[in-house]
């Protein structure tokens, strides 16, 4: 039977994604380290894995570390191999992402897990981080800021205001270039956030 690793408490952030603590000692048993940067640790796994109550399983051998953090927070994705079902529930988060939602704080995580997961069933691609910013490729219709003062997303569209629908809980604004720009800060607008993504992807350049 092959060696399989169990991680207690952890925690679903989506489908297909997870949080956890993870020792040095533990991280460097699930192989070598493709870069280090800031203090989250990334890992992917491609084989078989198993979440009952609050504890994520799998082999070893099917994790990698992409990335090598400096505290024990741990950011876990599966994205089978190709010859691996994937259940209808779940999506396949790229690695784009996963950086995204490692660099949550703690006042946004929540609402950061919501608003990718509701991004990712309607629209395919990743977000980069490119400055500040983390921007949905290929195709660039959006992109979000994270805003820990305030704990808030500043959210960019393409599109300018008279062409979008006006929200009720939140103000839009002109940006540059052709876009607009708002901010959200509790789940309760992700719905609206939504409904201008949904706009946003319609137009062209």
């Amino acid at each position: 039977m092959p060696l399989r690793l169990s991680i207690p408490n952890a925690r679903k952030l989506a489908p297909s994604v997870w949080e956890a603590n993870l020792d040095l000692a533990e991280i460097s048993f699930l192989g070598s380290r493709q870069s280090k940067s800031g203090d989250v640790n990334v890992l992917l796994i491609a084989g078989e894995v198993s979440y009952h109550g609050d504890i994520l399983a799998f082999e070893p051998r099917s994790a990698q570390v992409l990335n090598a953090g400096t505290s024990t927070r741990a950011i876990l994705v599966h994205s089978p191999a190709p010859h691996q079902e994937v259940g209808q529930d779940q999506f396949v988060t790229s690695n784009g992402d996963v950086q995204f939602l490692s660099r949550l704080p703690h006042s946004l995580r929540d609402m950061g897990d919501r608003f990718l997961r509701d991004i990712r069933e309607e629209f395919p691609g990743q977000l980069v981080h490119e400055g500040a910013r983390h921007i949905n490729r290929p195709n660039n219709f959006f992109a979000i800021r994270i805003q820990p003062r305030d704990k808030s997303f500043r959210i960019t569209v393409r599109g300018t205001p008279s062409a979008l629908t006006k929200p009720r809980s939140f103000s839009l604004s002109l940006d540059r270039n052709g876009y607009s720009s708002f901010k959200i800060s509790h789940n309760g607008q992700v719905e609206e956030a939504m409904t201008l993504l949904r706009q946003a992807s319609k137009r062209r350049r």
